[in-house]
């Protein structure tokens, strides 16, 4: 399976070298409104809502192949507006195979926003699952911020391959540097690694494949 995680700015001039390659592309929406993405994202990324409403609304004419899926990090900017993200969502023209929302991740780039976004995990177990009983028909499926922690393998932008333990990460890696035999060991030769990738496709149990 092919997943490519991205913004979207490039999605439509791109799609026709993507729509044969890629089974998946995932994009994130965390709000509906400027301040919300500033909130969770940055101020670069306060119309990301429009970047999604343009793909949504172009892509029934696209005759796309690649499965879309969204993805939303829950957080105190966003959560008692999370039933209206959906339905915004819900009266665009296309329909999305998967929707992923994350419990925010104080952790990283997160650790600065902390005391403004951090929700307690009871809080937004309660409120996913009121969301999916409001929205029955949308592809919802969510992870706390542990079930997180425990099913994520990244590369970092130079090329470090890393794995998140609690609040420290751990060194695997370089995959510019070193050589592949290594980087095949590193990664499919660890039990760990393999329980994470493992975990991380519990999402796949809540979308419909249109490819």
């Amino acid at each position: 399976m092919t997943y490519l995680s991205a913004v979207g700015h490039r999605f439509i001039i791109d799609h026709a070298r993507l729509n044969g390659i890629l089974d998946w592309v995932g994009m994130p929406i965390d709000g509906i409104d400027r301040q919300v993405n500033t909130d969770i994202r940055s101020e670069k990324m306060s119309n990301q809502h429009r970047v999604i409403k343009n793909i949504l609304s172009w892509l029934p004419m696209a005759s796309n192949k690649i499965n879309i899926k969204l993805t939303t990090v829950v957080s105190q900017s966003n959560i008692a507006t999370l039933d209206e993200i959906v339905s915004w969502v819900e009266k665009l023209p296309y329909r999305i195979q998967a929707w992923r929302f994350y419990q925010f991740c104080p952790l990283g780039v997160g650790k600065e926003k902390r005391v403004k976004l951090e929700i307690d995990t009871d809080l937004f177990a309660e409120q996913m699952v009121k969301l999916k009983k409001q929205h029955a028909g949308m592809p919802i499926s969510w992870a706390t911020f542990e079930e997180r922690d425990n099913a994520n393998v990244v590369m970092e932008p130079n090329f470090d391959i890393i794995i998140p333990d609690g609040e420290n990460y751990t060194l695997l890696g370089n995959m510019q540097n070193d050589p592949a035999e290594k980087i095949l060991k590193t990664i499919f030769g660890n039990d760990h690694i393999m329980e994470k990738c493992e975990n991380n496709r519990y999402w796949l149990d809540n979308r419909e494949f249109i490819s």
